[in-house]
């Protein structure tokens, strides 16, 4: 018996919770009894469902204070009891027998004796604190705003195109009133027909001849409403791709809280989707809210019970997806995550392929990718198969009021209330009451998809900027000057101690020691590179402090050349011109003889040699050399060298540091360099260890001293040594080889050309 009256239980409470949802749309009075009927069928028939019901936010709304205090504002007693006035008696007055109309006059009376006289009135100042107490308890309530904050800030993306949206909704509510005109004539001739054969004359071909005029000014509105929608969305997307592209150049490289993959996947396919909600989704959301109307002004004078059951039934599709909308939102979240995370593995994976070939990791790579594959497949599969449910209960519920429409349209007409015509145009137009809502429910998982995407959007537009100043450098050269400097990335991993040195306005300073000893923090902290209000005592250029100058100043006086810098997809002439937009050929020319690249790129197409993304069609010392040519030929006050030599071959190398030497006769030039004859020219080196400046001096001075110089340079010219007299057997001192320091083996690399 059980298995027969639980099932009956569960299936009872589902009816009653979908006549409530219609109490909470409409309002209808019985909101409340038909939620507490769901509540008691569910404890009945299933623990879990009640469980669920407990929880959802359907009952923390109209039953919760209810269940505990009976009590309600005066609001919500109002509404309620003004539409039971208006409702149940416009019931009573369709229904035919009398018995039934006493019956809804009993519930009418005993609904306005139980809600003025059992149910307690809440003040406002009490419904207020609730409130308050509520949305102290949960998080879900926020997370609810946030979608729909998201969907009223992307509004603000489209203030030129509102008046397209309004254009696609105008267009396609005058296709529905030429098509209701079509359907009326079309009913009319129809019920002609009998008249023509018992000898009358209907007028056939005025009628034809207008249908076909009013189908085909219909097709023309279709059209102007796919082209509002397609402008419409176009002026959204160049806004919003405008400014995610500003932010990301104002907050830099690796500030922005979006790997390079998510950048990439938010500013092109995130955005894309936002062409559906602007263009499908928005204008149907308005154009679902007025055709309903708009058909039930038509077809109230045909036949008003048959217009107002319509109009009654077409409120329960946005019911469904209002229902379905809170899971809907969560699982697309999680699919875009998915998505996103499968996006940077593979986009890492890329980038390392060599690597993992040669260390034999691509296989387990390759699972690993395959894992992230199969969640993102199976979190698609469940947002299809909750998309296909509810399309199901969507077409359920636009058939049945079809169906409905049409029975009513049938009965009036087998009781000669309506004659031929109208029974006709009802029968037409009863599923264009729910063809708009239809077609509404569909594009809201489009329309879902791109709010997901918005929200990472906004994400990287709402991450805060690092901190700028307000002040300009001095004109002319510039000095660097640091007194008591720290930084740390992360408070256990402090970076620089109390560090102080000084680079003259003119002159060749060199920065030493083994890697890992903060010297290219020094390079990314003064270039701007690093957030520059969070290191501790001095950093002057110019005699400004370097937290209180504007980044665009730095941008404008400081140039960085590391062994990283990028080289672009274009032409050799093209990369250089990044630099100088106006330099003329002849200086090109000039800058690429001084690092002797012109002789190579002469044997190809000269400026126009095309180079592939990160030049990859140029070796690494290539790579380097274009890279100084290119910062060589910016007119910067102080350059700052971090590596930018460590790839290029032994003769290149001096050519590169005979033009770096020039250059600072008349500038300021800092060279970070791990092979220390580099160096040897500098006016004053700072050797450094673990964060601070352990010595500094000239070339000559630090290498008579026994510091960490010293050290680093004897260990790097027996690697030399050892180097070009390994194939005659020659060893160092003492037999054995030198210890591998850090300095040594990327010394070593850096011999040689790759």
């Amino acid at each position: 018996m059980k298995k027969i009256v639980k099932p009956l239980f569960i299936a009872l409470g589902f009816i009653s919770l979908g006549l409530g949802l219609v109490g909470v749309a409409l309002p209808v009075l019985p909101t409340t009894p038909f939620l507490l009927l769901t509540a008691f069928c569910f404890a009945r028939g299933s623990a879990r469902f009640h469980r669920w019901f407990l929880g959802t936010r359907l009952y923390q709304n109209h039953l919760d204070d209810f269940v505990k205090s009976k009590s309600m504002t005066v609001k919500t007693k109002a509404s309620i009891l003004i539409a039971v006035s208006v409702l149940l008696p416009l019931a009573m007055y369709f229904v035919p027998y009398p018995h039934a109309r006493i019956l809804l006059g009993v519930v009418l009376a005993w609904h306005w004796w139980y809600f003025l006289l059992r149910v307690k009135t809440l003040r406002a100042d009490e419904a207020q604190g609730d409130g308050a107490a509520k949305t102290r308890e949960t998080d879900g309530g926020e997370k609810r705003k946030k979608g729909g904050a998201t969907a009223v800030r992307l509004l603000g993306f489209a203030t030129g195109a509102r008046r397209y949206v309004f254009l696609n909704v105008l267009a396609r509510w005058i296709g529905l009133l030429l098509g209701a005109f079509v359907v009326f004539a079309l009913s009319d001739l129809i019920a002609r027909v009998p008249a023509a054969l018992t000898g009358g004359n209907p007028v056939v071909f005025p009628i034809l001849g207008l249908c076909a005029g009013a189908a085909l000014l219909r097709a023309l509105c279709e059209l102007l409403a796919s082209k509002a929608a397609f402008k419409a969305s176009a002026g959204a997307k160049k806004k919003l791709r405008t400014e995610l592209y500003g932010k990301l150049l104002a907050l830099g490289g690796g500030e922005n809280g979006a790997s390079g993959a998510e950048a990439v996947q938010v500013a092109v396919e995130g955005i894309d989707q936002i062409e559906n909600y602007f263009g499908k989704y928005l204008p149907q959301l308005f154009y679902s809210a007025i055709a309903p109307l708009t058909l039930f002004v038509l077809l109230a004078p045909v036949r008003l019970s048959a217009a107002v059951v319509l109009l009654v039934c077409t409120p329960l599709i946005p019911l469904l997806i209002l229902f379905i909308m809170r899971m809907a939102r969560r699982m697309m979240r999680k699919q875009l995550k998915a998505y996103t995370s499968l996006g940077d593995f593979f986009f890492e994976s890329l980038r390392g392929m060599t690597t993992l070939k040669i260390f034999g990791a691509d296989g387990r790579r390759h699972e690993e990718m395959n894992g992230l594959a199969e969640t993102f497949r199976k979190s698609t599969m469940r947002i299809l198969r909750m998309q296909l449910n509810s399309i199901v209960l969507m077409d359920c519920v636009a058939y049945g009021g079809t169906a409905l429409g049409v029975g009513l349209a049938a009965q009036g007409f087998l009781s000669g209330d309506i004659g031929l015509s109208g029974a006709i145009s009802i029968v037409l137009l009863s599923a264009e009451f729910f063809i708009p809502l239809r077609q509404l429910g569909s594009y809201f998982h489009v329309a879902m998809n791109g709010l997901s995407a918005c929200e990472r959007v906004f994400r990287i537009l709402d991450a805060p900027l690092p901190a700028d100043g307000e002040s300009a450098l001095p004109p002319g050269a510039l000095a660097v000057e640091a007194d008591g400097l720290s930084y740390a990335y992360e408070p256990e991993r402090p970076a620089l101690f109390g560090l102080s040195f000084s680079a003259p306005a003119v002159g060749f300073t060199g920065l030493a020691g083994a890697s890992g000893c903060g010297k290219s923090t020094i390079a990314r902290l003064l270039s701007g590179g690093l957030a520059r209000g969070d290191y501790a005592g001095s950093a002057r250029i110019g005699g400004v402090e370097l937290r209180d100058l504007k980044r665009s100043e730095l941008r404008k006086r400081i140039c960085l050349v590391t062994h990283e810098d990028y080289i672009f997809t274009g032409t050799v002439s093209e990369n250089l011109r990044d630099a100088k937009p106006e330099a003329t050929d002849a200086e090109l020319e000039h800058i690429l003889r001084k690092v002797r690249l012109y002789d190579f790129f002469a044997e190809a197409q000269g400026l126009n040699t095309r180079t592939a993304e990160n030049g990859a069609n140029l070796s690494g010392g290539q790579k380097q050399r274009l890279s100084i040519a290119r910062a060589l030929l910016r007119d910067c006050d102080v350059y700052i060298f971090d590596e930018a030599a460590s790839n290029i071959d032994r003769e290149s190398e001096e050519a590169v540091l005979a033009v770096i030497r020039e250059r600072a006769e008349s500038k300021n030039v800092l060279m970070i360099s791990h092979r220390l004859a580099n160096l040897r020219p500098a006016n004053i080196i700072y050797a450094m260890e673990e964060g601070r400046v352990e010595g500094k001096g000239t070339h000559e001075e630090l290498t008579a001293a026994y510091g960490v110089y010293a050290r680093l340079f004897r260990e790097q010219q027996a690697l030399e040594r050892y180097a070009a007299g390994g194939a005659q057997g020659e060893r160092p001192s003492g037999g054995k080889v030198p210890a591998e320091t850090p300095a040594t083996i990327e010394t070593a690399r850096g011999g040689n050309e790759r």
